[in-house]
């Protein structure tokens, strides 16, 4: 194998350059110490000693305490990306783990986690409106009235779009 010190010293000084844009290809003059000192690309030792680069990342194994975690997370509707930050995963990870381990468990996985927050009753939707004008925040409001995290944000959220979807109508 030909090294980089022998490739320098067969070089005359000359690198031919294309230019793309203006469709041009010319000839400089160069040094021959042009060419850094550096490990090629393809010499595996280098490789290994700077570490891994690129590639597949590893992944941690989920644990039965966090596959608990993520059913009862999921049991209380909360939504994907809430049950991976609470996990400390991502939320395409929480969602694959948990339809795993509910093909394997053959358990039916909840899929109308959305359906659930719309049957909230009259009276926690009026006292949700109530409170939002009051200045509560989300999350006082889902302790006051005893809902699963972000229900009351979700139900705000749906109540807003109907009312600008009626004004435009209108």
């Amino acid at each position: 194998m030909i090294t980089e010190l022998e490739m320098k010293e067969a070089l005359d000084g000359r690198f031919f350059w294309l230019d793309h844009n203006n469709e041009r290809i010319g000839c400089s003059l160069v040094p021959k110490d042009y060419i850094p000192d550096h490990a090629p690309a393809f010499d595996e030792e280098a490789n290994a000693e700077s570490g891994r680069k690129g590639g597949m990342t590893k992944h941690r194994a989920w644990t039965p305490a966090e596959d608990e975690m993520l059913l009862e997370l999921r049991a209380q509707g909360l939504r994907w990306q809430h049950v991976g930050k609470q996990l400390g995963r991502g939320d395409k990870g929480a969602r694959a783990r948990y339809l795993e381990i509910c093909k394997t468990c053959e358990i039916a996985p909840t899929k109308c986690i959305r359906a659930k927050r719309n049957m909230l009753t009259m009276f926690q939707k009026k006292e949700i409106i109530r409170m939002v004008e009051q200045g509560f925040t989300f999350p006082e409001i889902d302790d006051a009235l005893g809902l699963p995290d972000f229900w009351a944000r979700d139900f705000c959220t749906r109540y807003r779009r109907e009312q600008n979807a009626r004004r435009m109508a209108a």
